[in-house]
């Protein structure tokens, strides 16, 4: 077994040569590099690094979006012995700071012109930073007093000092790989180390289940910042699969048809995104198709409400669904998988929980989703779904090399070898996360008899009513988002308060068509606090409190007239971050409570 991430790379190399291992757009065009010419063009880089001062151990920061040059400067540093410290491309300068500073970066990689200029406005708070490596063409050398390098420039160093002393041998599994800063839905950020050893114990595990093979065809987009990503790309490493670089999030679903891929991870909103527009097509479609298509959603609906609930169809209803499904719902299938490239197998969901009404939807019309579960401090999933063993409304079953016990109090415990060693620099916070030896995951949830597992919500979430009632307020926010369209994001409240209330957060795209559709007129924020869309809400929340037991109905809601905010009130993965958001709107939630 390799002995560090940068080992496995070369293994791959040795093994697949000449195949094609990464493919990129480049001048409008798609350009395929095999395994041997990314080895080549990484000990470049690498060679540069330590020309630039870099010894093993010292932290290299990026920030930027996902491409080509994010994963040839992650196995650069790994060549160099150093560790990577991934920063998120909407990170405030001050956050970027904070990174900077608690990491001790000595070397940074931006993206463009506007990260450069953010990283300029906090120099002065980094002095430990002496380089910074530009993607874009830069003909500066200087940004206050701090050497500033063009990528074309470090790409050009002659990998002689690289070979010369190889310090990637000098690394050990239980050496740091990367240190990734938690997004944190509150409070800030903390710096968990992963190991090698972790790293490669889940490239292993995704080889032992056959989630991903040598034969798939993987289009990324997510953030490498994100350690959901940076597992990917071990799958990528381990497997030999052919790894596509989207373009942008713009172009995805154009560049799904152009590079026809088998697998694809997304975030739980582009999946609700999607089921989103499907609706929204129906309702354009002539009278007779949509009236047809709006009855097979409703019997899927109605079918993922009964899984949900564990309830067993009759025989009436079994004869009703497979009508629905043979008429419109296997076409609807059909229709969207020819959109994603028409070699789509599976897709795998993480980064926060996906609803069982979005999830079963999925399944219906026989698009597969595989919806798996972990942390930062887990090195991502612990917890998988396969495409043959799987579960809408659960987060698979536990993966080989990890074990799971649920406290007395439902918080899920982990430990194994993909548990990370720590926070950087904060030796007093690890220890308050560790329980015995077990990761305490601050998710609340259970294991059904059949291996399979449940996350109820975060622990820290979890509200308490002034009747003593204890509610997940996540599982009704996702119920109110799947039934409606119109409706983005929904913030439930009210720890020790005699009722749930909620701000609603409308889907822009959704509300304008919507309303055209409606000929209502009107700007974003206009259309927000229309009498119409107020009714159109107000008819969802009803639909969904009657599903729901007394004590976690929503009784009282506002629309909020904006968006939220990447960065501000949501995390890089589009999580929102509660804490924020209660504090934000504390004045529109203290007036739901005036109004009742």
């Amino acid at each position: 077994m390799a002995s560090s991430v940068y080992e496995l790379f070369l293994q791959s190399v040795d093994k697949y040569t000449t195949a094609a291992a990464v493919k990129h757009k480049q001048a409008d065009r798609w350009v395929s590099i095999s395994w041997r010419q990314l080895q080549q063009q990484v000990e470049s880089i690498a060679a540069g690094l330590i020309n630039l001062g870099i010894q093993p151990g010292d932290r290299v920061a990026i920030v930027a979006n996902t491409r080509l040059e994010w994963t040839l400067t992650d196995l650069a540093i790994w060549a160099a012995g150093g560790c990577g410290v991934p920063i998120y491309h909407s990170n405030t300068p001050e956050e970027i700071a904070f990174i900077l500073q608690d990491s001790g970066a000595k070397l940074l990689f931006v993206e463009d012109e506007q990260q450069l200029q953010k990283v300029a406005s906090i120099l002065s708070q980094t002095p430990e930073l002496k380089v910074i490596v530009s993607y874009s063409k830069t003909d500066k050398q200087q940004l206050q007093n701090r050497q500033l390098v063009d990528w074309r420039h470090i790409q050009q160093t002659a990998p002689d000092a690289l070979l010369a002393s190889s310090p990637h041998k000098k690394l050990q599994a239980a050496d740091l790989a990367t240190i990734v800063y938690t997004s944190g839905t509150t409070g800030r950020p903390r710096g968990a180390m992963i190991t090698h050893h972790n790293l490669l114990h889940q490239g292993k595990t995704i080889e032992q289940m056959q989630l991903i093979t040598v034969n798939d065809v993987q289009l990324l987009f997510l953030p490498l910042s994100h350690i959901f990503a940076r597992f990917l790309e071990i799958a990528w490493l381990q497997t030999g699969h052919l790894l596509v670089f989207a373009e942008n999030m713009d172009r995805v679903i154009d560049n799904m048809q152009e590079v026809n891929p088998t697998m694809m991870a997304c975030v739980p909103r582009v999946f609700e995104k999607v089921r989103m527009r499907v609706m929204q097509q129906a309702a354009s479609a002539p009278w007779l198709k949509s009236r047809l298509i709006d009855w097979a959603v409703a019997v899927s609906a109605q079918h993922a409400q009964r899984v949900a609930d564990g309830q067993v169809a009759n025989l009436w209803q079994r004869l009703i669904f497979r009508l629905a499904h043979r008429l419109v719902l296997q076409k609807m299938g059909a229709q969207l998988r020819e959109r994603f490239g028409g070699n789509m197998r599976l897709f795998v969901s993480g980064g926060a929980p996906l609803s069982k009404k979005v999830g079963q939807f999925f399944e219906d019309i026989g698009v597969v989703i595989c919806e798996g579960y972990g942390l930062t401090e887990t090195t991502a999933p612990i917890c998988f779904n396969l495409p043959n063993d799987r579960r809408v409304g659960t987060v698979g079953k536990v993966m080989p090399g990890t074990r799971l016990r649920i406290a007395d109090d439902g918080e899920i415990l982990a430990r194994g070898d993909a548990i990370f060693t720590g926070y950087w620099h904060q030796s007093n916070i690890t220890d308050e996360v560790f329980s015995e030896g077990w990761l305490c995951t601050g998710d609340v949830g259970h294991i059904d008899q059949d291996g399979f597992v449940y996350i109820t919500d975060r622990k820290k979430d979890l509200i308490v009513t002034a009747g003593g009632k204890n509610i997940a307020p996540q599982k009704v926010e996702m119920a109110v988002k799947a039934n409606s369209s119109l409706i983005g994001h929904a913030v439930v409240y009210g720890d020790k308060k005699p009722f749930l209330t909620a701000l609603i957060v409308l889907e822009p795209d959704a509300l304008l068509a919507w309303a055209q559709q409606k000929q209502i007129t009107g700007s974003y924020q206009q259309l927000t606090q229309h009498a119409a869309v107020r009714a159109a809400i107000q008819k969802s929340v009803t639909a969904v409190n009657q599903q729901l037991p007394r004590h976690e109905q929503i009784k009282q809601f506002a629309i909020l007239d904006h968006d939220l905010v990447v960065g501000q009130q949501l995390t890089p993965t589009l999580k929102v971050k509660r804490g924020v958001c209660y504090d934000m709107y504390k004045s529109q939630f203290d007036q739901l409570y005036q109004s009742a």
